[in-house]
């Protein structure tokens, strides 16, 4: 999974070396992408990845691997998010927020 010009999050098949959009949004780009942005569930069926929207409220949100519509998964209003990860089981996400100065918490 890539972010391609700050505006589209793609999958690429390594075998068919096709690509698919997934999922439109504001994103970060390299080399300013917070590590850990995006994060592949463990059973690689869904992506969960933060976008901050027209008005600029980082949010996670989570689509199927294989596409489909994309669903906002936090309200965090004001925020500075950073990273996102599956738990083990994938039944939660796990990120690290922070509201303006703040120091981020899980």
């Amino acid at each position: 999974a890539f972010v391609r010009g700050g505006t589209e999050l793609r999958v690429i098949d390594v075998t068919t070396r096709q690509e698919r959009l997934l999922a439109k949004g504001s994103f970060d780009r390299w080399p300013f992408l917070t590590p850990g942005a995006i994060a592949w569930s463990p059973d690689g069926r869904w992506l969960a990845y933060w976008d901050t929207g027209d008005r600029l409220l980082a949010n996670v949100w989570v689509v199927p691997a294989a596409g489909g519509e994309a669903r906002q998964v936090s309200y965090l209003p004001n925020t500075n998010g950073s990273s996102v990860t599956w738990g083990p089981d994938g039944s939660y996400l796990r990120l690290r927020t922070g509201r303006r100065t703040e120091d981020g918490q899980v």
